[in-house]
C-alpha cells in the first residue's frame, strides 16, 4: 500500500482544529482555563488508549472506537458534575 507525504498545509489544518474546539469549549464553559484543561487531558488519553491497544494486542484501525470512548471519558472527567435529579428533570422532559 502507497501513503501519500502529508501536505504542507496539515500542521496549519490541524492547528485551526485545536483552535476551533478551544473556541467551543470556551463558549460551553464560559471560560479561558477550563477548555485548556480539557485539552491537556487528551495527549495522555490518547496514548493510554494506544498502549492498551499493544498490551492486548488489539490492532488499532479494527479498535478505533475504544480511543474515541476514552477520550470522551478524559473530556467527561473535567466537566462540572449535576446533582441527581437534574438527569430526572432532562429525562421527564421538565425544567
Amino acid at each position: 500500500m502507497h501513503f501519500r507525504s502529508p501536505s504542507p498545509v496539515s500542521p496549519f489544518l490541524i492547528a485551526a482544529a485545536l483552535f476551533a474546539i478551544f473556541v467551543v469549549l470556551g463558549i460551553l464553559y464560559e471560560s479561558f482555563i477550563h477548555p485548556l484543561t480539557i485539552l491537556s487531558t487528551l495527549p495522555s488519553a490518547g496514548i493510554g488508549g494506544l498502549l492498551a491497544l499493544m498490551l492486548l494486542h488489539y490492532d488499532f484501525f479494527t479498535h478505533r472506537p475504544l480511543i474515541g470512548v476514552i477520550f470522551a471519558e478524559a473530556s467527561n472527567a473535567r466537566s462540572p458534575p449535576m446533582p441527581p435529579t437534574a438527569g430526572l428533570r432532562v429525562w421527564s422532559g421538565g425544567e
